[in-house]
C-alpha cells in the first residue's frame, strides 16, 4: 500500500513580548489531523518560517487534548503540574533548531533524524468537532517579538497516514 502524506500550515497566535528561555509563546492550539477521532498518524516533519529573524531555537510540544489546561501562563515559564499534563496526554515534542536565515527571514526544520517517531492521536472530543490534537510553542533560548505588530511565525506539519 502506498504511503499517503498530508501537510498543514498554521499561524499560531503569539503575543508581542520579549520571551526568555523556556517561556510559553502560545497557548495550546488545535492541530487538525488527517484521521478520524481516536485514530493516529505519524508526524514526519515540522518546519517553521519566522519573519522576525530571531534565530533562536523553538520547541513544539504536542498533547492529545487540553482537558488539563495550558502548559502554564502565556509569556511565563512552562509550569503545568504532573497531574494536569497527564490529563492532556503528552504525545511528544520537537526542537526546531536547524535554521537558515535569508534576507531577515529564518527557516527552521526539526532535527528529528535518529529521534523516535511521534505518533499523534486525534482527541475524542465529540461529534461535529474537527479531529486533531494540540500543540504549543516554547522559546528555548528567548524570542523578542515585542516590537512586532503581528505574528511572524508560521508552522508547517507533515504527516504520514
Amino acid at each position: 500500500m502506498a504511503k499517503k502524506y498530508h501537510a498543514i500550515t498554521i499561524v499560531p497566535e503569539i503575543a508581542a513580548y520579549n520571551f526568555t528561555a523556556n517561556e510559553i509563546m502560545c497557548n495550546l492550539t488545535k492541530l487538525p489531523l488527517p484521521v478520524r477521532m481516536g485514530e493516529s498518524c505519524k508526524l514526519v516533519d515540522v518546519k517553521a518560517v519566522d519573519g522576525s529573524n530571531i534565530g533562536n531555537d523553538l520547541i513544539v510540544f504536542f498533547v492529545e487534548n487540553n482537558s488539563g489546561g495550558n502548559l502554564g501562563t502565556l509569556n511565563a515559564p512552562f509550569s503545568i503540574n504532573f497531574s494536569n499534563l497527564n490529563k492532556n496526554i503528552y504525545l511528544g515534542h520537537r526542537v526546531l533548531d536547524a535554521h537558515t536565515s535569508i534576507s531577515n527571514v529564518d527557516f527552521f526544520e526539526s532535527s528529528a533524524l535518529g529521534e523516535p517517531n511521534i505518533v499523534l492521536r486525534a482527541a475524542k472530543e465529540g461529534e461535529g468537532v474537527e479531529t486533531g490534537c494540540y500543540f504549543s510553542l516554547i522559546s528555548e533560548d528567548g524570542y523578542d517579538s515585542s516590537g512586532l505588530t503581528t505574528n511572524m511565525i508560521s508552522l508547517t506539519f507533515t504527516f504520514e497516514v
